[in-house]
């Protein structure tokens, strides 16, 4: 420790000063406040909230494009809810990291973490 109750060797192994901490902290809660940010950005979206749920609902957080349209086309023509994943909602969830999207095999892979599957379920209700 050093005389000002920091742990030594600052830099690339922590902060040296309290104004370091500080920043360092900062920081920290600037990106926990984007990341949650994202998600909630994302889960307001009704049919991204369907894409992610059926995605955690399966065996191995995988579907096709066609079962995905199915789900979120509500009466809808499916070509039309196709369309909407392949060029709204998917990029839009692949760009966040909570999906893989394949466009030539039409598979989405969910990659979502343990919090993200908790905020989906509970969304859910």
């Amino acid at each position: 420790m050093s005389k000002d109750g920091f742990p030594d060797g600052g830099g690339a192994n922590g902060p040296t000063t309290p104004r370091e901490a500080v920043s360092q902290f900062a920081h920290e809660q600037s990106i926990a406040t984007a990341k949650l940010d994202s998600l909630f950005g994302i889960l307001a979206n009704g049919q991204r909230r369907q894409i992610l749920a059926y995605l955690v609902e399966t065996d191995d957080g995988v579907a096709t494009l066609p079962e995905l349209a199915d789900r979120i086309a509500d009466g809808e023509d499916p070509e039309r809810a196709t369309l909407r994943l392949h060029h709204n909602h998917l990029p839009k969830l692949e760009d966040e990291g909570f999906v893989e999207y394949d466009a030539r095999s039409e598979t989405v892979r969910y990659r979502g973490s343990q919090a993200v599957t908790a905020w989906v379920e509970f969304a859910r209700r």
